[in-house]
């Protein structure tokens, strides 16, 4: 699996302000997933990287969120481990 320290997230506060939002433990490991998906390994530098996993999350919370089938069970908008609505910021 991929890895990107906790203590990173928290460093580059850059990563909550502007690409993935609040951390949750929930957002980190949808977001962990989707580096899996590539094989890419984040060390928290990287802008672009960050950029580009953000974005592929963003689009996934909002398929999740407009799914038919999600809206009709009412699983609607996805929610972290703390009930908070995922909200991914990042613009693109």
């Amino acid at each position: 699996m991929p890895k990107f320290t906790f203590s990173l997230w928290v460093y580059f506060n850059i990563a909550e302000q502007i690409y993935l939002g609040e951390y949750s433990e929930t957002k980190y490991t949808m977001f962990l997933e989707e580096l899996a998906k590539d094989g890419v390994e984040f060390d928290g530098k990287n802008k672009l990287v960050l950029k580009k996993y953000s974005l592929r999350l963003k689009r996934r919370v909002e398929e999740y969120n407009n799914d038919p089938e999600n809206i009709a069970n009412g699983k609607v908008p996805l929610k972290d481990e703390n009930g908070n609505k995922i909200v991914i910021p990042v613009v693109g």
